[in-house]
This record gives structure tokens, C-alpha cells and sequence, in this order.
């Protein structure tokens, strides 16, 4: 693997961190536009709001990532305030800002489906940019295995393949930005949409939730516990994604309605 790019100085600036830097940075531009241009939103208002959600991000993602390593930080208790120590996790930190983002609207008088149906697109963005950057690190590697898809690490001997599962993870999100694009042509725009209601953030939720569920069992982690905070909660996920798909297309309302 590469776990550092280059060095500046005498210091090594590490792949994993500019990648997921990189992924991030695309989400919130990214997101920031689509607030703007397809809610109408101020850019004063939607930094706001990105400021919330990023927030509740980086919470949800330490105290899952303490969670899951619960036997390191208890007997290093301040050391789940030290964000170089690690300790991050991906479906806690999209949990956390969903929170945050609700919290926010709920206060501003404002529904969480048309900001969760805009960020959505970025979302599997920042998984399919993201996840490189585990690759290149060298963590959330996979168990060992015999497939054509195996990749040497190399802290293994040479004879000994695992699965690559953070490209596996990658892709899941590269075929997520796919299939929400081309549902998000579908739906047409938030002035004339066929379904007044939410259609890409529960269809994100229930194919990130169903891959978390279905593939973490591949993860060299996994042997380490009966159920990670990921399987929970991307189980938790799928099933209120399934709900919400469920109420926004036996629901829909007209194109009269207030989205806000």
C-alpha cells in the first residue's frame, strides 16, 4: 500500500487523510451547490447547515469508532478525545449528521427530506473517494482468501491474498452515484417531481445498509466480534430506508405541496 503520498519536509502527508480530505471537501461543495440551486437555499444558510452536519458527523463517527474499539479506549479513556488516535467509523458518522441536520431543520421550521435527497448523490461520492484512502492506508483490509479479487498487503507473505474490501466498498458507492443519478433524471426537478417525497436518500440508505450487512462479514475485523456498530446500524438503515421508500411512493402528494 501507500500510506504516504509524499513528504513535505519532514513531514509525511498520508493517503489516507488527503483522501478522504478530498472526499469530504467534494461533499460539502458538492452538497452546498445542490442546496442552493435545487432548494433555493442562501449560501450563508447552507454553510450553516453543513457546518451542523459535518459536526454531527465527526461526533457520530468518534463514538462509533470508540464503540467498536471499546477494549483499546477503556483503558485509554482520554485517548477517545484525541482525534489522531483513530477510532472512526462510516455508518455512525452518516447516522450523527442525519441527526444534526434533523435537530437543525426541526429549529429552522423546515422538512429533512428535500436536504436528504439533495446530499444523497454526495454521500455515495464521498464513500466511492474515501474508501481509496483506507486502501492505500491499508486498513479495513479483508480475510484472507483465494479469489481472482484477492490483493497482497504487505504485511502479509506473499502467498497470502485477502480481500480488498474498502474497494470493494469503493465501487458500492461508485454503482450508488449510478443508480441515483439516473433515479434523480427520473424524478425531474423539486418544482414538477413525480414523487413528492423521498426516493434517493432511502434508496442510498437501503443499498449502503444491505452492503454493510451483507459484506462486513469479509472484513478481517469481523473476527474480532459477534457484530460490529456498522452491521447494526446499517441493518437499522436498510429497514427505515425500505419504510421510507414505502411512505414516499404509496403517500406521494402533488407538485402543490410545500417542500420545506
Amino acid at each position: 500500500m501507500y500510506r504516504v503520498l509524499f513528504s513535505i519536509g519532514s513531514v509525511p502527508v498520508h493517503s489516507y487523510y488527503v483522501l478522504w480530505t478530498v472526499a469530504l471537501c467534494v461533499a460539502v461543495l458538492w452538497t452546498k451547490s445542490r442546496l442552493m440551486n435545487a432548494l433555493g437555499y442562501e449560501e450563508p444558510e447552507a454553510a450553516r447547515l453543513l457546518l451542523w452536519a459535518l459536526g454531527g458527523m465527526y461526533l457520530g463517527a468518534r463514538v462509533g469508532g470508540v464503540i467498536d474499539n471499546w477494549s483499546y479506549f477503556s483503558a485509554n479513556p482520554l485517548l477517545a478525545f484525541a482525534p489522531w488516535e483513530g477510532g472512526l467509523s462510516a455508518v455512525p458518522a452518516m447516522l450523527g449528521a442525519a441527526v444534526t441536520t434533523f435537530g437543525y431543520l426541526r429549529h429552522k421550521g423546515r422538512s429533512l427530506w428535500p436536504v436528504a435527497e439533495v446530499a444523497s448523490l454526495p454521500m455515495a461520492a464521498t464513500i466511492a473517494i474515501g474508501r481509496w484512502g483506507c486502501f492505500l492506508n491499508g486498513c479495513c483490509f479483508g480475510r484472507h482468501t483465494t479469489s481472482f479479487l484477492g490483493v497482497r498487503f504487505p504485511f502479509d507473505r506473499a502467498d497470502i491474498l485477502r480481500h480488498p474490501t474498502q474497494l470493494y466498498e469503493a465501487f458500492l458507492g461508485l454503482l450508488l452515484l449510478g443508480l441515483l443519478f439516473v433515479v434523480e433524471r427520473w424524478l425531474g426537478s423539486f418544482k414538477a417531481r413525480r414523487v413528492r417525497g423521498a426516493v434517493l436518500c432511502p434508496l442510498f440508505m437501503m443499498g449502503y445498509g444491505l452492503y454493510r450487512v451483507l459484506f462486513d462479514s469479509l472484513r478481517q475485523d469481523s473476527l474480532e466480534k459477534a457484530m460490529s456498530t456498522a452491521v447494526v446500524l446499517g441493518a437499522v438503515a436498510a429497514t427505515l430506508g425500505f419504510l421510507w421508500l414505502g411512505h414516499s411512493l404509496l403517500f406521494r402528494r402533488s407538485g402543490s405541496e410545500k417542500h420545506f
